[in-house]
């Protein structure tokens, strides 16, 4: 067995001024964090889809289209969605599913 290492989104970015340790990286951050994993080995990032921040995996055709050739260009795969914005929430087990249905649809055009 072969073990895989990667990195939550957002680790390898320098914070500039945000408060949080968790946080999506904006712009060219985002090529430059899957060029840092790429540069240090790491097999995959863990994608993060925070409450109230733009993430392309949520946004338009292209900005998943950019993400797509990012991954294509890195070679670092998103092996998983943490879907962080959800802790705040409170919805019923339809909202749920329905939510869950949303990111299994979005999910698939990323390999995830």
């Amino acid at each position: 067995m072969v073990n895989k290492i990667g990195i939550i989104q957002g680790r390898l970015t320098e914070p500039k001024g945000r408060h949080l340790v968790q946080f999506m990286p904006y712009g060219e951050e985002i090529l430059e964090e899957f060029e840092r994993a790429k540069f240090l080995g790491l097999n995959y990032v863990e994608w993060i889809v925070l409450k109230g921040v733009f993430n392309p995996f949520m946004g338009n055709f292209y900005d998943q289209e950019r993400i797509m050739n990012l991954i294509k260009h890195s070679r670092v795969p998103i092996n998983c969605i943490c879907l962080d914005y959800l802790m705040d929430l409170d919805f019923s087990k339809e909202e749920f599913e329905t939510i869950l249905a949303e990111y299994s649809s979005r999910k698939r055009n990323f390999g995830v």
